[in-house]
């Protein structure tokens, strides 16, 4: 587990907290946005994080949330306060199958049956209701141009459109008129693409894999799963890598906003069905985000006691 980035971008998710509590208008000074990325399985980690920031009551301080594919499910019951974790290693871990596919019972990745059967008890009306905007982020199947998908206009279905993953699920899913797939296509990791749409001050990303520094060569598999597709989409999951890697150099050195991103470590791949080792990943990850929260806690509190004592 790894921390990278601008530590103000975790104590100013207190500063917001503090001046959203005493009705201060002033709070917009702080635009903090939320990024849960792709990754399948690797989401264990992310819903971890997920359960650290609400330990802190910090599910509503953001001003923008949008979620990527397995990203999407982690930021919706995030904001709608529910703790549903062991979703990763009970119910989801059952959705790839390669058994079932060869049956002819259904696609190896049934993302269906996860947004039907899994992901059905998502309190809605507590997501809608609360300040924090929710998009989920997809791959445009005509196009291969990236797609904010507004989850609080279309609900399920827009988190359906971010987990269709091409080849592996069974196709993509019309939201809004607008055919879509899985968003680990135009969207890896979107951190400039954000900024330039919603203007934060702030960014925290739940990156839902390790630093890609340590992740060598292009994925030779994605293309494969994209051949029925326009050679627009095919070039977009071919260079998913390449152009994640041009928006991780956006965020180390962009002066226009604080990024802060939380790097997973490599003990769970994206398709790890494990369930002690999804358990215990998401238990590090809650903790490591736990510690350095409370350290940031505890900074704003001395900052405010040596203001108090001018």
């Amino acid at each position: 587990m790894r921390f990278e980035g601008d530590p103000e971008v975790l104590k100013n998710l207190f500063r917001k907290q503090a001046l959203l509590a005493s009705g201060d208008t002033d709070h917009y000074r702080y635009r903090p946005m939320l990024i849960a990325g792709s990754g399948v399985m690797r989401g264990a980690y992310g819903v971890g994080q997920g359960v650290a920031l609400s330990r802190f009551g910090l599910n509503h301080v953001f001003d923008v949330a949008l979620g990527i594919s397995t990203g999407a499910p982690i930021i919706a019951y995030f904001l709608a306060l529910m703790r549903r974790e062991s979703i990763y290693w009970t119910e989801a871990r059952m959705f790839v199958s390669l058994r079932r596919f060869l049956l002819g019972k259904g696609p190896v990745a049934d993302t269906d049956w996860l947004c039907d059967q899994v992901f059905c008890d998502l309190d809605w009306k507590t997501i809608n209701s609360a300040r924090t905007r929710f998009y989920t982020g997809a791959t445009c199947a005509d196009s291969g141009v990236p797609l904010f998908l507004d989850a609080n206009m279309h609900g399920i279905e827009a988190i359906r459109g971010s987990v269709s993953m091409p080849g592996l699920s069974r196709g993509p899913v019309a939201v809004s008129g607008r055919l879509c797939l899985d968003g680990g296509g135009a969207m890896k990791f979107p951190v400039e693409q954000a900024y330039h749409r919603f203007a934060p001050t702030d960014i925290l990303v739940l990156a839902n894999c390790p630093d890609p520094e340590h992740q060598s060569g292009p994925n030779r598999w994605a293309p494969l799963t994209v051949l029925k597709y326009s050679q627009e989409v095919q070039r977009t999951f071919a260079r998913a890598r390449a152009r994640a890697g041009q928006e991780l150099q956006f965020a180390r050195t962009t002066k226009d906003c604080r990024v802060a991103i939380l790097w997973t470590d490599d003990a769970v791949s994206r398709f790890t069905m494990d369930e002690q080792k999804l358990q215990a990943a998401c238990l590090r990850a809650e903790k490591h985000l736990y510690d350095l929260l409370l350290l940031a806690q505890d900074e704003i509190e001395s900052e405010q006691c040596s203001l108090a004592a001018e």
